[in-house]
């Protein structure tokens, strides 16, 4: 079965350090190179991708371009949890 979901959030250089430390070890290099460059972006496959809880609240701002509006999610803390692996 495969699933398709997108997380996008903004946040400090300290937010984003603690969300690279959440992330299993194998995939931090990968995330971090990721975000590196533009397009910012990256792509898990199914069993690579960890469940996480991020903590945040709306922003102050909403952003308008020819295609949308959206007020961007600022991220505070990010909880690895534990997957059943049945």
């Amino acid at each position: 079965m495969t699933t398709e979901h997108m997380l996008t959030f903004d946040c400090t250089v300290t937010v984003y350090s603690m969300f690279l430390s959440t992330l299993p070890p194998p995939l931090q290099e990968a995330v971090r190179l990721g975000l590196t460059r533009q397009p910012y972006q990256v792509f898990l496959r199914e069993h690579e991708s960890p469940l996480l809880t991020v903590v945040g609240e709306p922003g102050d701002t909403v952003h308008t371009n020819e295609n949308e509006s959206y007020c961007p999610f600022m991220a505070e803390e990010f909880y690895l949890e534990e997957v059943d692996p049945k």
